[in-house]
């Protein structure tokens, strides 16, 4: 690992870092009772320092974020955690920091989180930029924006060059130039957008509104009240929308054929055909020129809404936001509270922000008084100003209403109003435009919708769990799963897997499914499925087998998972039928230290036994013979296990016990990487 210069302290008997979760810096052998049921990593780390755990999501160099942090706080020990799934981790309560993507979390995910307002570093985030994070049930702020990537209108400078165009400073010139360029018949489209799915019409939307309407002190006065209210109107937001769109088309910037253009065709137009001149684009443009084999050189320049300076924008998305468990806040986690305020504060400078940027690459502060650093590349040239003054804006609240939800009612909006080539019928029902005065009640319907505070009516009840669960504890009932609706002698399950695992854990309580016609619909059988995540490798993949398999090959397949080379995320078997010792921090290959039959006796190395396997999940090398190709679906098995269980929780026969006597050190798990 790059510029990582760590050592290992001695490792004492029977250490967990759970322990530390509660506020603990170490475990001695009186309360090691703590370390039996989870394995935060198979990284060894010193069990003497606090310990900080990390819930980290897909787009962050983990490596290099793992680095940093250790470098700046060497007194602490991190482990990161698989964080895609950010909500039932958030639930549960599993992690001191979480990285998330989304920001519109429900409220009960949000009881779960600190309001960052007090905190010291939320005084150096731009305003716009907290008020585009702040939660949209009570105001508060949970969350705080990394740097983001920014969008904006890039164009071939190559090919303005080669014909004497000039970059605009305001929304007339960029218009006369959009005018000038078609004239010209050097390219086929002067502006090429894609906005045929839902982001590309709020690029639009958003962007050529922001400076009248969207960054303005009325904007933000109606949004509080269309939030909050019945009687406050989307026609405020919904008239300048659609009157921007319809100029857009008078003015044939863009055509109604734009909105079936899939971004793929975008790009070979605008990379490799050169018949488009500009587009919509991120700042990545410079990869996928070189994608589409292109030798032109591109720049970016902002949006405009208007005419004068101050009406140049970027759209910047953050890589993430990052947000603090509450159980920080209670009594006897002061010290790991202090600890997370610091590791915030040194993310609101600019080496934090680095250690979320790869090596070479760019993305913005959203900090007021730290400036970027761009790499050497003319690309920001025409953006530095706009971002220097801070005009970089993320998406406005109701953009963001509902997961998402809010992106897709503008679209459906814009495509019924217009006679587009994905003309909507959700608001008329029929082949028919929409008027403006049907959108905006099919608007206000949906945000009362949004609006109805009252509980989410349960629809069902699966089980009961009596207990919290821990990671490996889930992932042991889904194993019992496949061994009991299988019929198999025993069975392996990947736990600390992202595709065809597990990475969360059941809560105490009732584990329920929320009524389909909610605006925010919850299945807890659905947030545990993950075997629909990753490539399908066949048309049987992500479906149960029972697969033969000998003694051997099972000895074998235990220390050879297809997914245990994921860096900090490497996956381990847990099984059922089956009775494991395992040690977390042993060499790799040599973490099952005793595996037997439940009942204690060996497991016959030429025997073959039936075992109960999520398909391509164990290497095919050790697969003797395939008998069965199950054709129901995980969460098919998962709701059927717990409706038939009803009350459940961990279970305690000993059927899987953890060894932290043994610790590897990083150089033999390293020699062993490198002999693969």
């Amino acid at each position: 690992m790059k510029g990582l210069k760590r050592g290992l302290c001695v490792l004492f008997t029977l250490l967990l870092a759970l322990s530390c979760l509660t506020g603990c810096t170490s475990l001695t052998k009186k309360n090691s009772a703590q370390a039996v049921n989870e394995v935060l990593t198979l990284r060894p780390y010193d069990t003497s320092k606090q310990l900080i755990t990390i819930s980290v999501t897909d787009g962050i160099n983990y490596d290099q974020l793992y680095a940093t942090l250790s470098e700046q706080f060497p007194e602490i020990s991190f482990v990161l955690r698989p964080g895609s799934e950010a909500e039932p981790k958030i639930r549960n309560n599993m992690d001191d920091i979480y990285f998330v993507i989304d920001t519109s979390l429900v409220a009960d995910v949000e009881s779960n989180l600190l309001d960052l307002s007090a905190f010291e570093c939320a005084g150096k985030y731009y305003s716009t930029s907290l008020q585009s994070c702040s939660s949209l049930n009570d105001g508060k702020q949970y969350l705080l924006p990394l740097p983001g990537v920014i969008t904006g209108i890039v164009y071939n400078k190559t090919m303005f060059a080669e014909n004497g165009w000039q970059v605009p400073h305001s929304k007339r010139e960029f218009f006369e130039l959009c005018h000038t360029i078609q004239a010209s018949g050097v390219v086929e489209r002067a502006f090429q957008p894609s906005i045929q799915y839902a982001d590309g019409v709020i690029n639009i939307a958003e962007m050529f509104n922001e400076s009248n309407l969207f960054s303005t002190l009325e904007y933000y006065q109606w949004f509080e009240d269309f939030a909050s209210t019945d009687d406050t109107s989307s026609a405020f937001v919904l008239k300048p929308v659609i009157e921007c769109f319809q100029e857009l088309l008078d003015e044939e910037i863009i055509t109604l054929d734009d909105f079936e253009m899939q971004p793929g065709d975008r790009s070979k137009m605008m990379y490799k055909d050169r018949s488009a001149a500009m587009t919509i684009e991120t700042q990545l443009v410079t990869k996928y020129a070189l994608d589409q084999k292109s030798t032109d050189e591109f720049g970016l320049f902002p949006f405009y809404s208007g005419d004068s300076a101050q009406d140049g924008f970027v759209k910047c998305d953050p890589i993430a936001y990052v947000c603090v468990s509450s159980k920080l806040g209670e009594a006897g986690n002061e010290a790991k509270l202090k600890t997370v305020q610091q590791i915030l504060d040194f993310f609101s400078t600019e080496a934090g922000m680095a250690c979320f940027v790869e090596e070479g690459g760019f993305a913005a502060s959203q900090l007021k008084d730290v400036k970027v650093k761009f790499p050497t590349s003319s690309i920001y040239a025409d953006v530095q100003e706009v971002i220097d003054a801070g005009r970089m804006v993320q998406l406005s609240p109701i953009m963001k209403r509902s997961m998402g939800q809010g992106k897709t009612v503008l679209n459906e909006v814009i495509n019924s109003v217009f006679d587009t080539a994905r003309h909507s019928t959700a608001i008329t029902g029929d082949e028919t435009l929409a008027t403006f005065e049907q959108a905006v009640e099919y608007v206000d319907t949906y945000n009362r919708h949004l609006k109805d505070k009252s509980p989410r009516e349960v629809e069902t009840i699966y089980a009961t769990v009596t207990k919290p669960f821990t990671v490996l504890e889930t992932s042991e009932y889904m194993a019992q799963m496949l061994m009991e609706q299988s019929g198999a002698d025993l069975s392996i399950f990947l736990c600390n897997s992202r595709s065809r695992g597990n990475t969360l854990a059941f809560y105490q309580g009732d584990q329920v499914k929320t009524t389909a016609d909610s605006i925010q619909p919850y299945d807890v059988v659905d947030s545990l499925d993950y075997t629909k995540r990753g490539s399908p490798i066949d048309e049987n993949d992500f479906k149960m087998a029972t697969v033969k398999m000998t003694g051997s090959q099972i000895l074998q397949a235990l220390e050879d998972s297809p997914y245990d080379n994921e860096g900090w995320f490497q996956a381990f078997y847990v099984g059922a039928g089956l009775k494991i010792e395992f040690a977390p921090w042993a060499q790799k290959g040599s973490r099952y230290v005793k595996v037997a039959l439940a009942d204690g006796s060996p497991l016959e190395p030429d025997r073959l036994y039936t075992v109960a396997i999520w398909n391509n999940t164990v290497k095919q090398e050790y697969i003797t013979e395939y008998v069965k190709i199950h054709e129901e679906q995980f969460a098919d098995l998962l709701r059927t296990q717990l409706m038939k269980d009803k009350v459940i929780s961990p279970v305690e026969d000993g059927r899987f016990t953890l060894n932290w006597d043994i610790v590897a050190t990083e150089d033999e798990n390293t020699a062993v990487k490198n002999e693969e």
